[in-house]
């Protein structure tokens, strides 16, 4: 090849990496309440699609507006008290990040946070305390969605609003001080578009909504002492319906088990038969 052939080669690949439209990754903006002063400062105020309060940590850059198709990031927490923040109409995110604040969390009220999908909601040590939960009353929307906390203390957050959330909804902890999660609003799980919540180890989830909530996935199991041995059986076929009434604090569990769905280890057989289980007379219980 010659040498001008090779030169209008890379010439043409230069000129074709300058056409193809350029996507820039999004940054992390920090919530910032006090444009005046470096850095972020923690408190109320209102989130709204081309509007001010952020602080660009990846760019080191003060008084930033935010922009709906940047792709950004949104942090919250700078080591003060938070606030109130209201969400005014939609504003669109690539994740959600929350850091240490004190004395207040922070309260999130109207609008929607549609999270991308496949993002997470990240509790990072001291974004909440046992005096004040991180409280999330506005929509969120998004596309299997994780909410993880992060190595530190026992971190605690309240949903109290309805959400669009499809796919997967996962809760995990990554560590043993664990994640405590309450619910506030039936359809803050939306049983229409999710098709599972997964609650990780450590992980506690509290239905604190009225209503009618259906069990999706976990297991049933029991345990038995053979011959001074601990034997743990498990059913692979049941059903459980949740009923509660927020006004009286009370409720129903309603499980449904397909006895013979049972499984005990060796003596499964033995275990289904008439001097057990009897499950060919009792199919279910």
């Amino acid at each position: 090849m010659s040498r001008l052939k090779i030169l209008c080669f890379f010439l043409s690949v230069i000129l074709f990496g300058l056409m193809v439209p350029h996507h820039a990754r999004g940054a992390t903006l920090v919530w910032d309440v006090t444009s005046g002063t470096n850095g972020a400062q923690d408190g109320g105020g209102t989130w709204v699609n081309g509007g001010g309060n952020w602080f660009d940590e990846t760019n080191n850059q003060q008084n930033q507006t935010w922009s709906n198709s940047a792709g950004n990031t949104a942090a919250f927490g700078a080591g003060g008290s938070g606030g109130t923040v209201t969400v005014s109409g939609t504003v669109n995110t690539n994740g959600l990040i929350f850091r240490a604040v004190t004395p207040t969390s922070y309260t999130f009220t109207g609008g929607t946070i549609a999270l991308a999908d496949g993002s997470a909601i990240t509790l990072q040590d001291g974004s909440s305390s046992l005096s004040s939960r991180l409280t999330i009353n506005s929509t969120l929307s998004g596309n299997n969605i994780t909410m993880q906390k992060a190595a530190g203390a026992f971190a605690l957050v309240t949903i109290g609003s309805a959400s669009t959330l499809s796919g997967t909804f996962s809760l995990t902890s990554a560590d043993t001080n664990g994640l405590f999660v309450q619910v506030n609003n039936v359809n803050s799980l939306p049983a229409a578009t999710l098709t599972n919540v997964n609650v990780g180890t450590n992980v506690t989830l509290v239905l604190g909504a009225g209503g009618n909530w259906q069990v999706q996935e976990g297991r049933l199991t029991f345990a038995l002492a053979q011959m001074g041995q601990s034997v743990e059986g498990s059913f692979a076929g049941w059903t459980a319906d949740i009923d509660f009434d927020q006004a009286t604090g009370t409720g129903t569990v309603t499980v449904q088990i397909d006895t013979t769905s049972l499984h005990l280890a060796a003596v499964t057989e033995q275990a289904k038969a008439p001097e057990f289980f009897d499950v060919a007379a009792f199919p279910t219980a």
